[in-house]
């Protein structure tokens, strides 16, 4: 019975696509995030469902006068990195050829669907959509998780089968939930848009908002606790400091009141279950080289031998091609063979060399900067943009998950996931509606 829904389902949203290119692009990150294809019990990986999903989408879009715009900073250094990334594989490569066509066909289209989602993005509600597809994709089986767990007083999920696809590993499932619950906080302060909220379609309109409120709330806490039941050290500690920047940024006297809330969070912590072991697992992170566990000792080695790589070849070994590489470079032979980087950010440096690495920082620099000025910006004009608070919340929310992937992202390969493609995306999208409102602005006052 599930099957069928979900397949009735699926075919009604890919009709809905051939109509329009909204639909076109929330179909198609769906697929990305919340994967359909794994909830039907009957195999149907001949049918090629996400591939129906990029046909529907990317074609049509650009048939009907939807174009990867290239006339934002952003955009352009997301080409470049990419031309980066081919020019490694060009360059050295894997002999293997399904590691060799790998980032011919990802990275690209991958690339394509961000940028021409952010030229589809016309309305404010169309970014809201954009945002809650995403969001609440991966909030149904975060939030899920995590109130399963903490319902059965705290227990672990950590190595229990978890999502596949992009989340598939307690790490990647974890790093996920830290990035993408601030967008879930979001949808939440949409609710109390009355503007937003009076634009939802009529569907939307027959559950109250207090309704939403409360769902999207427990999603929040499940998500969040989710992070907590699968024992990612590094996801757990980017979600608390990428929180705090929330709150810094959310509220004009923010340390004063964090320490007034302080007492509040403690008796939190000791209230709210954990799984056994925890605590220790977590402070293990913080512990010198004698007393570090074999997994966090890991990382400095495979982080060396990433640094051995790019020395060696400049231009980068090739996209997912360390793991070939790593047994070449690996002396002392103490982990094992086909190991992975462990680190988005030398897994950028190792495969696509020293200029992919510059453009991947000039990427996340320039993006949490350009949503900092934007939030600045809501704050000077907040008397006569009436959108304001809207832009701020966003600017907020997509500076936090930047900032979560950027910690987790240390400890993770997550470089080539989706999840922070979409964060560059969102900031061009933002950028525009928001330069267009200020534009009508100043045109008033001329």
């Amino acid at each position: 019975m599930r099957s069928l829904v979900v397949l009735l389902f699926v075919l009604f949203a890919f009709l809905l696509s051939l109509k329009s290119s909204v639909v076109g692009m929330l179909v198609y990150w769906w697929f990305a995030i919340f994967r359909p294809q794994d909830w039907i019990y009957l195999d149907v990986s001949s049918f090629k469902l996400p591939l129906i999903a990029i046909a529907l989408f990317i074609p049509p879009a650009l048939i009907r006068g939807y174009r990867p715009k290239i006339n934002d900073l952003i955009a352009i250094l997301m080409l470049f990195w990419v031309l980066s990334s081919l020019v490694s594989s060009l360059a050295v490569g894997c002999s293997e050829q399904f590691w060799l066509l790998n980032p011919y066909t990802q990275l690209p289209i991958l690339i394509l669907a961000v940028l021409l989602s952010a030229d589809i993005v016309k309305t404010k509600m169309h970014l809201i959509y954009w945002i809650g597809t995403v969001g609440l994709s991966l909030g149904f089986y975060a939030g899920k998780s995590g109130l399963l767990a903490l319902s059965r007083g705290g227990s672990s999920s950590y190595g229990a089968a978890n999502l596949s696809g992009l989340f598939s590993g307690s790490n990647a499932y974890a790093s996920g939930s830290a990035i993408l619950v601030f967008f879930i906080i979001l949808i939440l302060q949409i609710t109390k848009n009355k503007e937003i909220m009076s634009q939802l379609p009529g569907a939307f309109k027959i559950i109250p908002v207090k309704v939403y409120k409360a769902i999207l709330l427990l999603v929040i806490i499940g998500t969040i606790f989710n992070v907590i039941s699968l024992e990612s050290r590094a996801s757990a500690i980017a979600m608390i400091l990428a929180f705090l920047l929330w709150y810094g940024f959310s509220n004009n006297k923010a340390f004063l009141k964090m320490f007034l809330w302080a007492p509040v969070f403690v008796v939190a912590l000791s209230v709210v279950p954990l799984p056994d072991g925890y605590e220790e697992r977590i402070q293990s992170a913080f512990a010198n080289d004698v007393d570090r566990d074999t997994s966090a000792a890991s990382r400095p080695y495979f982080w060396n031998i990433a640094a051995d790589m790019v020395a060696d070849n400049p231009f980068g070994v090739g996209v997912n091609c360390y793991k070939v590489y790593y047994s070449l470079y690996d002396s002392k032979k103490i982990y094992g063979q086909y190991r992975d980087v462990h680190s988005s950010h030398f897994q950028v440096l190792s495969e696509t060399g020293y200029l992919g690495l510059v453009f991947w920082i000039w990427l996340h620099t320039l993006c949490f900067l350009r949503n900092n000025k934007i939030r600045k910006l809501t704050l000077k004009h907040s008397g006569d943009l009436p959108s304001a608070i809207f832009y701020r919340q966003i600017s907020i929310m997509l500076m936090c998950s930047q900032f979560a992937f950027v910690i987790s992202g240390t400890f993770y390969s997550l470089a080539y996931s989706d999840l922070i493609w979409i964060v560059f995306g969102l900031t061009i999208a933002q950028t525009k509606l928001f330069n267009q409102e200020l534009e009508k602005i100043k045109s008033k006052v001329d």
